[in-house]
């Protein structure tokens, strides 16, 4: 799946995922999310590209997709929330 989708081999998903969330920094297996079982580490990627961007856990990766992956609008929530 790896190689297809990212060409990536197992190991480097591994070491990716081993650094923890490139956001919040969780390096647990279930995240800041605790209990949940979809919270794992994912591979992120840009849609568009398909490149790979880096590891995330299932909060963060969701809350990107929520902002449709638009930095203008997570700064304005950044804004709004400082």
């Amino acid at each position: 799946y790896y190689r297809e989708r990212y060409n990536m081999t197992l190991e480097d998903v591994n070491a990716m995922k081993a650094g923890g969330c490139a956001i919040c920094g969780v390096t647990e297996s279930l995240g800041r999310w605790r209990g949940k079982s979809q919270s794992n580490i994912h591979i992120d990627h840009d849609h568009a590209s398909g490149l790979v961007r880096g590891p995330l856990c299932h909060g963060c990766n969701v809350s990107i997709g929520h902002f449709n992956d638009d930095p203008e609008f997570l700064r304005r929530a950044a804004s709004y929330l400082e």
